[in-house]
């Protein structure tokens, strides 16, 4: 098998959202020809923990931890003389104090194990600038994925254009010396080259998905007398739900049936500011907000659920990566987002659900009244009828894609030593 090294500070036990797309092509690249080695960081500081995601990676894959400096050792020591650690960490990454340690340990991987390809997922940064620093030191070729944008996310605010500058400088480097850059969108791809044309020609778009395998054998929940709206995934930053939470008062306040009948569930991780908000619109008996969970549990709760919820607010072009699992889990799909963005786009066409504005609180209103009414006639936990195929968003299929990048870089490479 071709060999691959991937640097990943973000690995299982690690859970969440970040997490799947690496452990996914990690778990289909042996059936596809390529064996890789993952270099990640032990006790990483993220408290969501999934140990189950551990038993999808295949066994002749080797996962290389090591230590790092944990940035605590310097943000907190900076916060108690009153500066802001943001001021310090350029990048914009915590994480950091990986770099030495990895690259360390992964020149030795690559020597020894004669690694083809290193590949590096963006974010966190360091990933990229570890991926880069080894390219440099042992001539293997890079590939750099972005599952979201570097210096142009819109979740991110500089704290001075200095930092913006520099970061800029770095990701401009970085992306010179990859052989291949992948994105998770189109728009994201097309971005990246306006910003940076020398990208252009080595720029592909290879989406986030589903694994059917994840869905096998999940638990059904006997619920037919409640109205079952569930949203699994964190809300932070610019996503709110206070748009969806101020309709949904209205309508439970405007019909008792929907009143009686309705729960909300949210599954993920969220600040306290949300439980705030359920208890100041006197929705505590209608919502209800679940901890992290296993990506197991998570799926369970979609498959259960009579609509699926999908907010996206604070930028037009976002993707997420449920989205994906929500097409497989074939319930209804309440989309509050952009209309003309992309994820409202995939909705419409696939048939999986209404697409509406999520600043729109009356038409949030009617949607929720349709979805119910719907409900209601066709007994609930009836399957979408959908337009379009979605098995080219299966986690196997991107694999492939993933595969033919690789393929494409390790001729290139073999035909230059020839």
């Amino acid at each position: 098998m071709k060999k691959v090294l991937v640097v990943a500070y973000l690995f299982p036990p690690s859970g969440g959202g970040g997490v799947m797309r690496t452990l996914k092509f990690i778990k289909y690249l042996p059936q596809l020809g390529w064996r890789p080695d993952v270099i990640t960081v032990k006790n990483p500081v993220f408290d969501l923990i999934d140990r189950s995601l551990l038993d999808e990676i295949p066994s002749d894959v080797h996962v290389y931890r090591t230590y790092w400096f944990d940035h605590r050792l310097f943000s907190v020591p900076l916060r108690k003389i009153g500066i802001n650690p943001s001021y310090v960490f350029i990048p914009h990454d915590m994480n950091i104090g990986w770099l030495p340690f990895a690259i360390k340990r992964g020149k030795k991987i690559i020597e020894k194990k004669n690694i083809d390809i290193i590949y590096a997922t963006y974010p966190p940064a360091v990933n990229v600038l570890i991926g880069s620093l080894l390219k440099v030191m042992t001539g293997k070729p890079l590939v750099l994925d972005f599952r979201d944008p570097w210096t142009q996310n819109p979740f991110v605010r500089y704290l001075s254009i200095f930092q913006k500058k520099v970061e800029e400088w770095m990701e401009k480097a970085c992306l010179r010396s990859a052989e291949h850059v992948i994105t998770v969108t189109e728009h994201m791809r097309q971005n990246l080259i306006k910003k940076y044309p020398f990208i252009s020609e080595k720029c592909v778009t290879i989406t986030n998905g589903f694994d059917p395998e994840d869905f096998e054998d999940l638990k059904r929940w006997d619920q037919r007398n409640k109205f079952t709206i569930t949203y699994t995934g964190s809300l932070y930053g610019l996503r709110t739900p206070i748009f969806f939470l101020t309709a949904l008062k209205k309508i439970v306040e405007e019909n008792n049936e929907i009143k009686n009948s309705i729960q909300v569930i949210f599954v993920g991780r969220y600040s306290e500011k949300c439980n705030e908000l359920v208890r100041k619109l006197g929705l505590e008996k209608v919502v209800n907000i679940f901890g992290f969970t296993s990506h197991k549990k998570s799926l369970e709760f979609m498959v259960n659920a009579d609509v699926l919820l999908l907010i996206i607010t604070g930028g037009k072009y976002i993707m997420t990566n449920k989205i994906f699992e929500y097409l497989y889990a074939n319930r209804p799909i309440l989309a509050l987002v952009p209309e003309d963005g992309p994820a409202g786009k995939l909705i419409r066409s696939t048939n999986s659900g209404l697409v509406i504005s999520p600043y729109e609180i009356d038409s949030i209103k009617n949607g929720i009244s349709r979805m119910f009414e719907r409900w209601k006639k066709e007994n609930s936990n009836k399957p979408n009828k959908r337009k379009n195929n979605i098995s080219r968003y299966s986690r196997k299929t991107l694999t492939y894609e993933l595969v033919n990048v690789f393929e494409k870089v390790y001729c290139a490479r073999s035909s230059k030593k020839h």
